[in-house]
């Protein structure tokens, strides 16, 4: 199947545009075989509430493109043209590898007085993933990576203020590049602009507008309110609960029940397992489950969080954020233990200063020592010096005598008057 086969669903809902029949009008008629500029229309591809989409090729380069022609009635209407190309000015502003490449739109009176409006588009060959869901269940770890890709092109059109507002599993397009699944994004058409890109700074919905394909409107987009970057987040959400059960959170008959729905009611669990046996872990159901809360500020805020927590999941479990906390901790603990290391190496060279022999002194005869001195063995450390000494009164001991390691010899009282004392209180024995 070629892309855009889907491409809008004829359900998705476009209500309370104001009919401004400001430009002629007649009704053209786009069928195969029609040239538009140098593109002749080969085949129909797929059809939606916006345009048709045909198969097309350059008469001059041979090369196949998707050429999208906006519907006649629509053409009655300039704010529903500029809609239109509003497609082609987000996604070429996005310019990402995940979303569809949009070469040229085109808006042409031709001679008859017959309006055209259609864009060309990169032709791509593979499958819907409605289509694919249709044909089987995916396994989660496939839905998973089909779900990332999504969020990295959904993060990149958020970042230039574009909401997409229609994200549901027939604007998911999937080919195969190197033997694996790549992710088209498609169908901007309904895009929401938060910000102007460059000079556009058309108004581009109105409060009470309900744009969207019903079944995976977030609840304020159901409500008609203004849909921020979660609102993409929800419909996601939707898209994953849809892959893991088979079925979509929320279904009515009629419009204004699901709605009612949606805006009111908590979603279903998801299962224990995937309609092919595969169980759904509890991580999972609560990464999903959170997509879906009604309170935008509970969800997950932007699309590269969405992305981060699917990656966890599929890597196991292992979250990259404890990955980035343990080389960061590994990294303090290298730190801390060089701090350690070095604190360590000092204190060895103090200890090893400390305890070096102190030079004896030559050998005198014995003098009597006063009553109260104080005598050290000879080769003692300063720091066992002290030790010993601790008990006694400095103030009275080591005043009436000075002392040398090994040798201890008494002092005339006026020497000792002119000694001078340390902070603390300490005569300084080894000032001469």
């Amino acid at each position: 199947m070629t892309h855009l086969e889907n491409e809008t669903s004829p359900s998705s809902a476009l209500a309370t545009i104001p009919h401004a029949p400001d430009v002629p009008w007649e009704e053209p008629v786009a069928s195969e075989g029609d040239l538009l500029g140098p593109y002749e229309l080969m085949k129909l591809i797929g059809e939606g509430s916006m345009g048709r989409v045909f198969l097309a090729r350059h008469t001059r380069l041979g090369r196949q493109v998707a050429v999208k022609v906006m519907r006649p009635e629509h053409l009655r209407n300039r704010g529903l043209i500029e809609r239109f190309f509003q497609e082609a000015r987000s996604v070429n502003q996005i310019n990402h590898q995940h979303i569809v490449e949009v070469f040229d739109f085109v808006e042409e009176l031709e001679g008859s007085g017959r309006i055209r409006a259609y864009c060309v588009m990169e032709h791509l060959v593979g499958d819907s993933l409605s289509d694919l869901m249709q044909k089987e269940a995916l396994p989660i770890a496939q839905g998973i990576r089909i779900a990332q890709q999504v969020c990295r092109a959904l993060q990149a059109a958020h970042e230039l203020g574009v909401v997409h507002r229609d994200v549901k599993p027939d604007n998911i397009f999937v080919t195969q590049r190197e033997g694996q699944d790549f992710i088209k994004v498609l169908d901007f058409g309904v895009a929401k602009l938060t910000t102007p890109l460059g000079e556009d700074k058309l108004q581009r919905t109105v409060e009470g507008m309900i744009v969207g394909t019903p079944p995976y409107m977030a609840p304020e987009q159901a409500a008609g309110l203004s849909a921020s970057f979660t609102a993409d987040i929800y419909s996601l959400g939707v898209v994953l609960y849809e892959m893991l059960s088979g079925r979509v959170p929320f279904a009515s008959e009629g419009f204004g029940q699901l709605v009612v729905q949606i805006i009111t009611q908590a979603p279903p669990p998801l299962p224990p397992m995937t309609p092919s046996g595969e169980r759904i872990t509890s991580e999972l159901k609560a990464v999903v489950m959170r997509c879906l809360h009604k309170d935008p500020a509970k969800r997950p805020q932007s699309m590269a969080e969405l992305d981060e927590a699917l990656g966890d999941i599929l890597e196991g479990g292992t979250s990259r954020r404890w990955v980035k906390l343990a080389a960061f901790s590994t990294a303090g603990a290298v730190a801390l233990l060089a701090l350690w290391l070095a604190g360590t190496r000092l204190l060895a060279s103090s200890t090893a200063s400390a305890a070096q022999p102190v030079v004896a002194a030559p050998a005198i005869a014995p003098v009597p020592l006063p009553e109260n001195a104080v005598v050290f063995p000879r080769q003692q450390s300063l720091a066992d010096a002290i030790e010993a000494a601790a008990p006694l009164d400095f103030s009275q001991a080591l005043s009436r005598s000075a002392w040398t390691p090994g040798k201890t010899v008494s002092q005339p009282p006026a020497k000792r008057a002119r000694k001078k004392l340390s902070r603390d209180g300490i005569i300084n024995p080894f000032e001469r």
